[in-house]
């Protein structure tokens, strides 16, 4: 289900890079996609969906039950401290990215003439910036779907629970 997920997450990944970056953005039909920004995040929530339960379960079953909560807790801080440096170094990059494109200024009045130019200049940026970070995260999901490929397969078939239940000297009556 992991690979599975991750296949998804990658598709899902892709289409957004292709969903167009000019406004405006979120148009029903847009080029390759037939039903555009949708047709991207339906398989990316897919994806991401897909990948949650079996992580959580895979640490359930790799720790022994003294640690189990242990165990989830530490898949979560990692969950949730990976998710905060990517998040704000994607977010940095797409304000720079924006901060260039930008016309800048205060915005003029809306019945001022220079208002419509202003606010498209705008749009393209906001746009233009998002679509490059689905670019940057593509070899993030590529990498993932790749190091679940690699790790399938590979897993041990008894979790460690099982193999101290069985290491385990049977209680015996005095």
């Amino acid at each position: 289900p992991v690979t599975i997920g991750l296949a998804f997450t990658t598709l899902g990944v892709y289409l957004l890079t292709l969903v167009s970056s000019q406004p405006p953005i979120l148009r029903f039909y847009d080029g390759l996609l037939p039903v555009g920004l949708a047709g991207a995040l339906v398989p990316l929530g897919i994806g991401v969906g897909l990948t949650f339960a079996p992580t959580q379960l895979s640490i359930q079953y790799a720790v022994p039950r003294k640690d189990v909560g242990t165990g989830n807790s530490l898949v979560w801080f990692i969950s949730n401290l990976g998710g905060s440096i990517v998040v704000s170094i994607l977010a940095s990059y797409q304000l720079t990215v924006f901060t260039s494109l930008s016309p800048g200024g205060a915005p003029p009045a809306v019945t001022d003439p220079g208002f419509l130019p202003w606010l498209l200049a705008t749009q393209s940026a906001v746009a233009t910036s998002i679509h490059d970070v689905w670019w940057l995260l593509l070899p993030l999901a590529v990498a993932g779907l790749v190091s679940a490929v690699l790790v399938s397969g590979r897993l041990p078939t008894t979790s460690a629970l099982e193999e101290a239940q069985t290491a385990a000297p049977s209680p015996s009556l005095m």
